[in-house]
């Protein structure tokens, strides 16, 4: 596993996790994980990607 590069790994366990529901359960463990280490690194993440989200869906 190439746990020292986060694109590589994200991209193998996108083609590896069939479900959409592991994925996002997946998706919710990292979120919570990352939570603990840095709150304020991952309210950044939180805001931009659904700034993001927000621009695709509307």
């Amino acid at each position: 596993m190439p746990y020292n590069e986060p694109g590589t790994l994200a991209m193998l366990l996108d083609r590896n996790v069939k479900s959409d529901d592991a994925f996002f359960d997946l998706l919710r463990f990292l979120s919570t994980k990352a939570l603990e280490r840095d709150p304020a690194r991952l309210g950044e993440l939180a805001q931009a990607l659904a700034e993001e989200a927000a621009a695709r869906v509307g």
